[in-house]
């Protein structure tokens, strides 16, 4: 068994000085991971491990981590146009997976606005409202709930917005 850690560095997996270890191996440079979010470090530490455990040297570690752009559809980078960044997370089909997305993008410490639909699933909303403060507004056929966070150390966002068509909008869904 492998204990691993983002922040302690007496562990088998750990970050250090930049670099992601493997006991006393430098896997990778954090630097090479194009991948927002602590949950995706984590991920790419243990399988770079688990891949150098297997007999993968570093430098091929290192040139997959570097080459690895992420997965469609999974808080994937579409553009940038005057300085906003646009991500794609239409994978995030469910509360936890919209959180995991929010929390990885809340490390680029910019504002996040979340354009969020889909189907009703019939599943609680409840964790995910509760990293929030709404404010709610209507403008043309919309309406725009702004989010503004709590302060907790765990998940910080700036702020957020969601875009709902009125037609879909049930006074349950509106209640935030």
């Amino acid at each position: 068994m492998l204990d691993f850690s983002l922040v302690r560095t007496d562990v088998d997996i750990c970050v250090k000085d930049g670099y992601v270890y493997l006991k006393d191996v430098a896997l990778f440079a954090v630097s090479k991971l194009h991948l927002v979010g602590k949950h995706n470090l984590q991920n790419a530490m243990v399988a770079a491990s688990m891949a150098y455990l297997m007999g993968v040297s570093q430098q091929d570690i290192e040139d997959g981590i570097d080459a690895f752009k992420g997965v469609e559809h999974r808080t994937e980078y579409v553009t940038t146009k005057k300085g906003v960044d646009f991500f794609n997370d239409s994978k995030a089909t469910n509360t936890d997976a919209a959180i995991a997305g929010l929390v990885g993008l809340s490390s680029l410490n910019k504002p996040i606005r979340l354009i969020a639909g889909g189907m009703d699933k019939k599943i609680s909303f409840t964790d995910w409202v509760k990293l929030f403060i709404p404010i709610i507004y209507f403008f043309n056929n919309a309406l725009l709930v702004s989010f503004t966070a709590l302060n907790r150390p765990a998940f910080t966002l700036p702020s957020a917005y969601i875009f709902l068509p009125l037609r879909r909008c049930s006074k349950r869904s509106v209640r935030v």
